[in-house]
């Protein structure tokens, strides 16, 4: 099934995983309700379903519930699976009924296809698909823009859509129980969606997985989400698992999520603390710039470890372990954000940076001025230009696969590594060094600098990041902008403010 797990975006899901959006979402639940997963794959749910029916729906009315779950999937063999298991399911529990499952193949991102089940459901289900959009066949891909809002904007993943899809499913109040990344509530491809939820429906519970990982075949950030279609609520319940067992955060009044910027999913306690942070002083990104390093899509080409310099010429060793001599008017000297320590990368880098005042130097003039870094670039040409799945300008084949930082990466600084386990900001050596792997912080001129830096590395900062960044395995957590940029900054380190 790797094959299809691929092309689909399918990841199967752990029985516990089932009971626990069954047990949240299933409320008041009568046989002549409707159930549905629209990605219902070789049937998790749906035999969970089977099995619960089975063990507490009197039997007269065994029948009825039974076929009023409806599973939908694109693939059908993966559908002839589901009905031979959902068999062996009743038999199981000791059931001799013929039951006409309504198993249906479907691509449920075909609006047109669904029509017939619009407002149709009390309860849906499911894992939906866990794949960009930009990873499906053209047509497709069209389609689904075309009919789902969710979809229209910019790069964005395919569960996303599903939400829009599950409440097209439902009746008014119906109930929706989702397991998918928990990232909608952190990124910019997110926000859509947390506006979709908190204008249109209701949310009844949260149970986030942080980092810790609840499938065995990829590596997900998981979140459950319950909702109700129409129906607006005051507060939701919040869980967060702690690789053992669930906690109880309590119940979380939703106007804590806010309709702009990132979902923080914590304690009522814990927001009034990481408010208190926000509002002292001065947020990080008004009184610092805070820029990213920069992101040639191609760092062992043009990153090389500096051996010496002599005479107008670097001479470095690329990434097969070879001298290379380069000439060093287009070299820079330039950091490794996520390795640093005490100051310093733990290597003597530099890039070969094929700028001139932020415009690229045109190709003749760097063979003409640059001859021995041109052919070390052209040497590379095929490997450079397969950058962007090989939309990169050929043009522009010797460019950086994103052109920004080329100015602001260097001048005075503070750099921290894009992920961290702990706060770990450091003083760039120099102002003549530029950075990539993380983020550098520019303090305006009122700023004292170190002050800045004892605050940034502090144990508010510590907190801080733990309960409101997105998550990493094993501890590490996002140190991007967005993620700092509102972090408050004490007045007293800022002169005259």
């Amino acid at each position: 099934m790797l094959g299809k797990t691929k092309e689909y975006g399918v990841i199967y899901t752990p029985t516990w995983i089932v009971d626990l959006i069954l047990d949240n979402t299933l409320n008041d639940y009568q046989p002549t309700m409707r159930v549905c997963d629209p990605s219902c794959g070789d049937g998790a749910f749906l035999i969970r379903l089977v099995e619960r029916i089975c063990d507490s729906v009197p039997a007269r009315d065994c029948r009825v519930a039974l076929e009023n779950i409806t599973g939908m999937d694109i693939d059908s063999e993966a559908l002839v699976q589901c009905r031979d298991r959902l068999n062996k399911a009743l038999v199981g529990k000791g059931k001799r009924l013929q039951v006409k499952w309504d198993l249906r193949c479907i691509d449920s991102t075909d609006r047109t296809a669904l029509t017939t089940y619009k407002n149709r459901f009390d309860y849906v289900v499911g894992n939906p698909p866990y794949v960009r959009i930009q990873h499906l066949g053209e047509e497709r891909r069209k389609r689904l823009q075309a009919d789902w809002m969710l979809a229209q904007h910019g790069s964005t993943d395919l569960y996303i859509a599903f939400f829009e899809i599950g409440i097209f499913l439902l009746k008014q109040g119906g109930w929706l129980g989702y397991i998918t990344p928990n990232t909608y509530t952190k990124t910019a491809a997110g926000q859509i969606l947390r506006r979709f939820i908190l204008g249109q429906h209701g949310i009844a519970c949260l149970i986030d997985f942080g980092e810790h990982q609840v499938f065995k075949s990829a590596t997900t950030y998981s979140l459950i989400t319950v909702l109700t279609k129409n129906t607006r609520r005051e507060k939701y319940e919040l869980h967060r698992f702690d690789g053992e067992a669930l906690t109880s955060k309590g119940f979380v009044p939703v106007s804590r999520l806010p309709w702009r910027g990132i979902w923080t999913l914590e304690s009522e306690e814990t927001l009034q603390q990481i408010e208190n942070l926000r509002t002292r002083g001065w947020p990080l990104g008004e009184i610092a710039d805070i820029h990213v390093g920069l992101q040639t899509l191609a760092d062992d080409v043009f990153i090389l470890e500096k051996k010496s310099e002599r005479g107008g010429y670097v001479v470095a060793v690329d990434k097969l372990g070879n001298d290379v001599r380069l000439e060093s008017g287009i070299t820079r000297a330039i950091i490794k954000a996520s390795v640093m320590k005490n100051g310093c990368d733990r290597k003597e880098r530099i890039i070969v940076f094929p700028y001139e005042n932020e415009k690229l130097i045109k190709e003749d003039q760097m063979q003409t001025k640059y001859p021995c870094a041109y052919q070390h670039l052209k040497k590379y040409k095929n490997d450079l230009l397969k950058r962007d799945k090989g939309k990169h300008d050929p043009n522009r084949w010797y460019a950086f696969g994103r052109e920004f930082g080329l100015t602001t990466t260097f001048g005075d600084k503070l750099i921290t590594s894009g992920m961290n386990k702990h706060p770990n900001f450091q003083k760039c050596p120099s102002a003549e060094y530029t950075f990539y792997a993380g983020y550098c912080v520019k303090p305006q001129k009122h700023v004292d600098v170190d002050k800045l830096l004892s605050v940034l590395n502090s144990d508010e900062m510590d907190f801080y990041i733990r309960h409101t960044s997105r998550d990493y395995q094993n501890g590490w957590k996002s140190y991007a902008k967005s993620f700092i940029q509102n972090f408050g900054i004490p007045s007293h380190i800022i002169d005259g403010l």
